[in-house]
């Protein structure tokens, strides 16, 4: 791989002639910042859904893309919603699916929506009790 194949595939941004012109100091005053709790546990908050099982698919990148979304969701509307790593699996041409690929690809393909898991379930049929 090329040195331009490896930064387009790899790399996010262009490198600099000059590295550092990104840097930039904050100053910030933590005599204002509370301590964080000694414990915090999200599920006893119902501020995260169930565990999830990938099984055999290389999928990585969309449950740790989904996970996040659901809780910052519930952190928002007070409504915990089991999202879709199947949709991002299967609809999000941007990662390769159970090959595995990268949780930012995906990050760019929820701005458009996501659906829940039984949405998704319904949609294919697997829900209904007649099929």
């Amino acid at each position: 791989m090329t040195n331009r194949e490896f930064k387009a595939t790899y790399l996010n941004h262009e490198i600099a002639e000059n590295p550092t012109q990104y840097c930039e100091v904050v100053s910030v005053d933590i005599s204002q910042v509370k301590p964080p709790p000694a414990s915090l546990d999200w599920r006893k908050k119902r501020a995260v859904t169930s565990v999830k099982n990938k099984k055999l698919c290389g999928s990585c990148w969309a449950f740790s893309t989904v996970a996040p979304v659901e809780s910052l969701t519930f952190l928002k509307t007070k409504q915990l919603l089991n999202l879709s790593e199947q949709q991002l699996v299967d609809c999000d041409y941007g990662n390769n699916g159970c090959k595995g690929d990268h949780p930012q690809k995906a990050f760019e393909y929820i701005k458009n929506g996501l659906a829940t898991s039984e949405d998704v379930t319904l949609a294919l049929g697997e829900g209904d009790s007649e099929s």
